[in-house]
């Protein structure tokens, strides 16, 4: 960031390690609140041994990556080899002995979080290295994959970075990113009579999945579930980190992205099909979750493309 910003980026730690320059110029490791940043299309490299003193460092490997990943763990501080497959995500806690070798070109997304950052947004200390599918993040916190999408087309996207928005963008990821990685701790520390059985969740994504246009109550969430409203909502949220009915809108929210990235739909059709009451509640609900509008996700000048009776209503098991 330039120096006469009106935010000046803290001085960049010392112990900070990234590979050669994959491109005439070198992406930035940029500031964001709580963490630094390095974002790139990330060319065959190799990360020698090192460690991070002050900071927690959280690695996301998209599509099409191949590397292997060491680290030092247990109580004898022996070295350990993993394989790090596409779209997964890997913590380093703070202090942790680690190398990477990176053999196949791909995006990569790394933060360096500091410490006090993830104590004030989880409650929580990293102690132990963690690799994990970035389904099991995005499924619990479906904006996860909205927020990696975007940075993924901003690794592709030619000259230096508009830093202001990868500020913003990437404080929301870690933030969302940590705050997911505890939630399962959190559900099992509460009381046993607090936990909604596997198959039964199962059972209540996929009715919520199916009948999105219908009215979905808590009434009727609970009903299915053979629980009282209350104490139905409780579980829920203590499964999956949302209440029945945000959890809803936000399935709601995704399936009318798909829909409208299809440019087969008017965003009225959608609103309607998707179980919104209205366009203007669709809208809403698109600006607070993804921070985009609703038309933004239709391919340009669709109306020319198609007849206008082609566009039919989608249908309720179309993807």
């Amino acid at each position: 960031m330039a120096d006469d910003s009106p935010f000046p980026d803290p001085p960049r730690p010392p112990d900070f390690l990234l590979p050669a320059a994959s491109r005439p110029y070198r992406r930035p490791a940029f500031w964001t609140h709580g963490a630094w940043v390095y974002f790139e299309e990330q060319k065959p490299t190799v990360w020698a041994v090192h460690r991070h003193a002050a900071h927690v460092q959280v690695w996301l490997v998209f599509d099409g990556a191949e590397c292997t990943a060491r680290w030092r763990t247990g109580p004898t501080n022996s070295w350990v080899d993993h394989k790090i497959p596409a779209r997964h995500v890997w913590i380093v806690p703070h202090d942790t002995e680690h190398a990477l070798e990176w053999n196949r070109e791909a995006d990569l997304l790394v933060f360096f979080v500091e410490l006090d950052w993830v104590r004030a947004v989880t409650g929580e200390q990293i102690v132990h290295p963690s690799l994990e599918p970035l389904s099991r993040y995005s499924e619990v916190t479906p904006v996860i994959g909205e927020l990696c999408r975007l940075f993924r087309g901003q690794c592709h996207t030619p000259g230096p970075a508009n830093t202001q928005v990868f500020a913003g963008l990437g404080s929301a990821l870690i933030g969302q990113l940590l705050v997911t990685h505890f939630a399962p701790r959190r559900a099992a520390t509460r009381p046993q009579g607090l936990v909604l059985p596997r198959t039964l969740l199962a059972d209540l994504r996929a009715f919520i999945e199916a009948n999105l246009h219908e009215k979905l109550s808590l009434t009727l969430l609970a009903r299915r579930a053979g629980l009282s409203p209350s104490y139905f909502g409780q579980m829920f949220k203590a499964a999956i980190g949302l209440s029945p009915l945000a959890f809803v809108i936000e399935c709601r929210v995704l399936r009318a992205r798909t829909l409208l990235q299809t440019g087969r739909f008017t965003v009225k059709e959608v609103a309607h099909d998707v179980g919104f009451s209205d366009q203007h509640q669709m809208d809403h609900h698109f600006m607070r979750l993804l921070e985009n509008t609703p038309s933004s996700y239709r391919p340009r000048n669709i109306a020319r493309i198609l007849p206008h009776n082609s566009r039919k209503s989608p249908r309720r098991d179309e993807p």
